[in-house]
């Protein structure tokens, strides 16, 4: 209960800041250049307009040269003051102030915003002020109402704003920029050529120029080197065959917020250090202020440790590389974060170690989580899990619709939540330019005319990690292990190297799979007998391999009959050939 003394404490105020449409935003574009560029600036709206923003209104000092350097200014923050503004968080594209009154709030929201439509043109920004206030020592005024108030209220004004693409209308005599479709401001020079350029396209240009590859290099560790400038990294990818967007997201965080305020005091409760002299709501502040710095340092960290799996792949051919005369040095890695903040990650990367990267990323965010003290206070001492998807695709397939497939495959990753819970990803190869319906593209036709047994092409998704206890759950996971159809790719590309195996023959079954169970085997049953120097098939498919359908059950637990065989080739580093 709060005392009279806790009522007449100085009342607070929360703003809330956050940019919206992101993914819109990034890959409205094709060029990899303006989806970094617009990356870039979306971390910047809560990272550095934010801090800008509060600077400017009540003369603080939290504008920061990097983010390492604003991480250190939060933590060091006076938790519990009401004579000025106290940062809870400062993230990619959102930040939460607790402002001493309404009206230094609206001033807050105001210079932002502000300066977003100047610097930031074409990203929506929103900003909105509590109406509900709280004291730091009220245990019944809280920061958690507050902050459910301004979450709420932002996503109703978003909602009810117009679109940032209305403020550009078209006239009939306007240039038009070559990448956005939209009206050209003025001509800029894009891979040698002068070319006219919106708004838009400049301002990502310039963000690329002046401020991501710093960023980006802090990710690079003295093995593993992603890029010193853009244009030396644009041309590297132009060399790939096939790239992979991959797109990773935590699981169970939103849960985690929802219950934010029971789980302090929880943690609290368990952990009694002489926190209990700290303002309930200044408790609260600094934990989530703490816990979402945690989340972002684990996810960056888990991403700079997976790029282990592109030098232990491609280490070996740099010397070549050097000798023949190119650029590339050693230790380059082949993958670009568009989205590294948060729990999320998407990125681009030549695809023939993409899932090889994606299943040690995700290994390596459990690991980070685990380790640090401020996530396992919270989250019972396990840590998270994450999931992925990773859309392999060809290079000029938009960037938009390959983000979006990505997302569907996250949905399908993320059914290892109905299965005890765990990491998992699936992922999807594009052999030609339409974008599929996944579930369409991964059933096949039942076995008679009642359709009363399902079939399907794929055990996607594969449980990269597994947290079920129950024996349903085990079942379910056991044909979808990583690792073990990881083990059953490199099998199955050793046999074809050392001719043990007929790519002809497994592409005869590929297609007939195509046309229905029955025919895939039928060709299976004539292929296996001629394949007589290979005999891991137990490995290539699951049981025994005598088989090409086994009991499986589909993602939502229903009964069917399913083949692992076209995931093996899609995994095989000869599977895009086939």
């Amino acid at each position: 209960m709060s005392t009279p003394d806790d009522r007449r404490a100085p009342l607070l105020h929360l703003v809330m800041l956050e940019s919206s449409g992101n993914q819109n935003y990034i890959f409205g574009s094709n060029r990899l250049a303006e989806a970094i560029g617009a990356s870039q600036l979306t971390l910047e709206a809560g990272a550095d307009v934010a801090m800008r923003a509060t600077d400017a209104v009540f003369g603080t000092a939290f504008k920061s040269a990097s983010l390492n350097e604003l991480t250190q200014k939060l933590r060091a923050q006076s938790w519990g003051r009401a004579d000025g503004p106290t940062v809870i968080n400062a993230m990619s594209g959102k930040a939460l102030i607790a402002v001493p009154d309404r009206e230094s709030g609206r001033r807050l929201v105001q210079e932002a915003t502000r300066i977003a439509v100047t610097e930031m043109p074409g990203l929506q920004f929103s900003g909105f002020v509590s109406e509900g206030s709280f004291a730091w020592g009220d245990a019944e005024h809280t920061l958690d109402a507050c902050s459910l108030e301004v979450h709420r209220g932002i996503a109703e004004l978003r909602a009810d704003a117009h679109q940032p693409i209305e403020r550009y209308r078209q006239w009939p005599l306007a240039d038009i920029c070559a990448t956005s479709g939209l009206p050209a401001r003025e001509a800029h020079t894009d891979k040698g050529e002068r070319v006219r350029a919106s708004a838009l396209a400049l301002a990502k240009h310039r963000a690329i120029d002046e401020r991501w590859s710093q960023r980006v290099k802090s990710l690079s560790s003295d093995k593993a080197r992603i890029v010193e400038r853009f244009a030396d990294l644009e041309t590297r990818f132009d060399k790939a065959r096939k790239w992979a967007v991959i797109h990773a997201d935590g699981n169970g965080l939103g849960g985690i917020f929802q219950s934010f305020a029971e789980k302090v005091e929880a943690a609290r409760a368990a952990r009694p250090d002489g926190a209990g002299s700290v303002p309930p709501n200044a408790r609260y502040a600094r934990t989530l202020c703490e816990f979402s710095i945690a989340i972002d340092a684990a996810t960056q960290a888990a991403f700079s440790d997976a790029l282990c799996v592109f030098l232990d792949a491609e280490g070996s051919r740099e010397p070549e590389a050097e000798v023949a005369g190119e650029e590339q040095k050693p230790g380059f890695v082949p993958v670009v974060p568009i989205i590294l903040g948060g729990d999320d990650l998407t990125a681009i990367t030549d695809a023939n170690q993409a899932l090889a990267f994606t299943a040690e990323f995700l290994r390596q965010y459990e690991q980070q989580t685990r380790a640090l003290e401020t996530i396992r206070a919270l989250t019972g001492q396990q840590g998270l899990t994450a999931c992925a998807g990773v859309a392999i695709i060809g290079r000029h397939y938009p960037f938009y619709h390959a983000y979006e497939l990505a997302e569907a495959l996250i949905g399908s990753a993320k059914s290892i939540k109905r299965h005890g819970g765990g990491s998992a990803l699936d992922f999807h190869v594009l052999f030609d330019s339409l974008t599929p319906d996944l579930e369409d593209s991964r059933r096949c036709d039942s076995d008679d005319s009642t359709g009363t047994r399902q079939y399907r092409l794929t055990m996607k998704p594969y449980v990269v990690s597994s947290q079920s206890s129950s024996d349903e759950d085990m079942a379910w996971a056991a044909p979808r292990r990583w690792d073990d159809l990881d083990k059953a790719a490199k099998c199955l590309a050793q046999a074809i190297n050392q001719g043990e195996m007929s790519t002809r023959a497994l592409q005869r079954v590929r297609e007939a799979l195509q046309r229905g169970h029955a025919a895939g085997k039928s060709a299976y049953g004539l292929m296996r007998p001629r394949q007589t120097a290979f005999t891991h098939w137990g490995e290539l498919l699951t049981g025994c391999g005598d088989d090409l359908f086994v009991a499986a059950q589909t993602p939502s637990g229903e009964s069917a009959q399913a083949t692992r065989l076209l995931d093996v080739l899609e995994v095989c580093a000869q599977g895009w050939q086939l």
